[in-house]
């Protein structure tokens, strides 16, 4: 039996061709190829960057029920105009936070710095105008709008993602719509803490710059650990007791979800899919390259072979979820502890993939343009240089002297589209194994929910407040009664309550709030005007005096 063509696959081709055939007969846009070189290497730095923060979030960051880290950055994306939204606008208590991430980009990246972004947009912009602009920016000659567009959106996830990751509060820095504010003398001692911990005080253009100099660079800048006290500390008593791993980071936490005795098969098959899977992405890389007939030829071949491995090791972990998923469902593995962590780990794979998913998609559509580019850079003869980083001042696009970027441009304009293209490759791959994960996650959850349905998390944003560097001591409860709250506020609600004389173990102070350990193990707030520094004298109950003979015994 034939198989009918799928209409819809034969209309979308149609109209791409259309689409292909007016970008032909557009006037082309005034570019700089200085510049638009500049774009891609700001993209490829962002990419980058994006990659290892997902990679140190997923094997670094310690997952709590209670913190709500994951949701903080689940909030911002949420409320952020998007990737490839061109028109839509935060809601105005987010404005000010993205002003404030545009302010942190600057530090990090100088292209922000040293570039009137917006005023080249309007430049190479200037020829369409309007949503036919829009949609010509789709065009090799029209990529700058999309590629500025998604260098500024891409970059304020990651100073988002970065914030929250950051053992320095993260309002010491931009003031966050739902978080408590912190004192400036808790942010200063937060500051001087942070000292060793170069990847969050230096500017990650730094940071970045000083891997790809080196051989291999892309896979040391993606596996180099940061230190775990560099990260944000996770608040709440529940930090996954139940995990079968001393660490508490998304992947170990993942793979607590499944039965025993089929875990480590599903560990080894993940590796094993990772493995070979960049290895195909190593060949496609070569295949870019000039190569003989025969060497292409016999890397096709080799590819072909990787891919039909990889296929059937995905068939076998395939088969291994259907068995987790009916151990699951049929033999009851797994308790409410285990659907709470699910939900939260279900979280942090959704803004992973969200990001992913939008990068990879973006980057293959400006991979032409990064060809265009080179080429067109690479045509410009020595003496023109002059003339076209003196038209950058003329036009009001570069804000200082550029003649020291001209050496950086050269060194990297050969190897651009090389590594653009090993960065694009490792983020698919990243962007599959993740969804992998977050589909078994929401099955799992499904049949979960149906015997648990009335668990869930609540999420506190009160709970995220990150800890500065503290001096242990005691103080106790000055009042009869006191209640301890989840964040330093009265707006955060009561976890726990606490009577006259309790010793409370302090952990830091915020404001006129401390945050308090009890001797149960629960951490919260409670308010410095109903605590003191010494012990209160607790009332004795006074015995009732035994009857005189004049009283009647009732």
């Amino acid at each position: 039996m034939k198989k009918k063509p799928n209409l819809l696959k034969l209309l979308i081709l149609f109209m791409g061709f259309i689409f292909i055939q007016g970008c032909n007969h557009l006037p082309k846009p005034k570019r700089n190829p200085i510049l638009e070189v500049e774009i891609d290497l700001l993209l490829l730095e962002e990419m980058a960057t994006l990659l290892r923060l997902n990679h140190i979030m997923l094997t670094r960051m310690d997952v709590s029920v209670t913190d709500p880290w994951p949701e903080i950055l689940l909030d911002y994306r949420k409320k952020s105009s998007g990737l490839l939204r061109f028109v839509k606008k935060p809601p105005s208590g987010y404005r000010a936070y993205e002003d404030c991430l545009l302010r942190q980009l600057k530090e990090d990246y100088s292209f922000f710095k040293i570039y009137n972004y917006a005023e080249y947009r309007s430049i190479v912009g200037g020829v369409f105008g309007g949503l036919g602009g829009r949609l010509t920016s789709l065009c090799p000659y029209g990529t700058s709008f999309l590629a500025l567009k998604l260098a500024l959106d891409l970059g304020r996830r990651i100073e988002h993602t970065k914030l929250v990751m950051s053992k320095l509060p993260l309002t010491c820095i931009c003031p966050y719509p739902k978080i408590p504010i912190v004192s400036p003398d808790n942010c200063s001692r937060a500051r001087r803490s942070m000292s060793q911990c170069t990847f969050f005080t230096k500017s990650l253009e730094t940071n970045f710059l000083s891997f790809m100099r080196k051989p291999n660079w892309f896979q040391n800048w993606i596996d180099v650990p940061v230190e775990k006290e560099c990260l944000h500390q996770v608040s709440g008593e529940s930090k996954n007791p139940f995990i079968f791993s001393k660490e508490r980071h998304f992947e170990s936490s993942f793979y607590s979800l499944f039965p025993e005795d089929i875990r480590l098969k599903v560990i080894r098959a993940d590796e094993e899919i990772r493995n070979k899977e960049l290895k195909i992405e190593e060949i496609n890389l070569k295949l870019k390259g000039n190569l003989s007939q025969r060497e292409e030829d016999r890397l096709k071949e080799d590819k072909s072979e990787v891919e039909r491995e990889v296929q059937r090791m995905k068939d076998r972990r395939n088969k291994l979820l259907i068995e987790a998923y009916r151990l699951v469902e049929e033999r009851g593995f797994g308790n409410e502890e285990n659907l709470r962590l699910a939900i939260k780990l279900k979280n942090i794979s959704d803004y992973v993939y969200g990001n992913l998913k939008w990068g990879s998609i973006s980057a293959s559509a400006l991979l032409g343009k990064v060809y265009l580019d080179v080429s067109e850079a690479k045509n410009i003869k020595k003496e023109n240089w002059t003339k076209y980083l003196a038209e950058y001042a003329i036009t009001g696009v570069a804000t200082e002297t550029l003649r020291k970027r001209t050496g950086i441009i050269c060194a990297r304009l050969v190897s651009l589209p090389v590594n653009f293209i090993e960065v694009i490759s490792y983020l698919i791959v990243q962007r599959n194994q993740i969804n992998t994960k977050r589909q078994y996650l929401k099955r799992y959850i499904e049949i979960m929910s149906k015997r648990y349905p009335h668990v869930g998390i609540k999420v506190d944003f009160c709970e995220f407040v990150a800890s500065a560097p503290h001096i242990a001591k005691i103080i106790y409860v000055s009042v009869p009664s006191a209640r301890i709250r989840s964040g330093p506020s009265k707006t955060c609600p009561v976890i726990a309550g606490a009577r006259l004389g309790d010793a409370l173990t302090v952990l830091d102070k915020e404001g006129s709030w401390y945050k308090i350990r009890l001797k149960s193990g629960v951490i919260g707030w409670i308010a410095e005007w109903i605590t003191s520094v010494d012990r209160p004298e607790i009332p004795r109950q006074v015995p009732k005096a035994a009857p005189t003979s004049r009283e009647v015994s009732p």
